[in-house]
């Protein structure tokens, strides 16, 4: 992911119906997935709902290294500009 995030990002894109792996495995994909588009200096303000609930997830679950990698993409996805009101999100 480190070294070559946009094939992270493809890679985990490729993956057909991550919502139905379990709980774990799909909080986990949300955190890479969104850590992945970050890397690649993607948008990430419609991924707020994915990171809020892997966050839920983590903070009853996860350890502290999940927990925190959680809370940092919250931090970055919520402190642009355009994740306030991007109508491309709203459903």
């Amino acid at each position: 992911m480190e070294n070559d995030p946009d094939r992270a990002l493809a890679l985990l894109s490729s993956f057909p119906h991550p919502e139905t792996l379990n709980q774990a495995d799909f909080a986990a994909y949300q955190l890479m997935y969104t850590k992945a588009k970050d890397k690649c200096y993607m948008d990430l303000s419609c991924d707020t709902t994915l990171i809020l609930k892997s966050l839920v997830y983590y903070k009853e679950q996860g350890d502290a290294s999940q927990k925190a990698g959680r809370i940092i993409m919250q931090a970055v996805s919520m402190k642009r500009p355009e994740s306030y009101l991007n109508p491309d999100c709203i459903s």
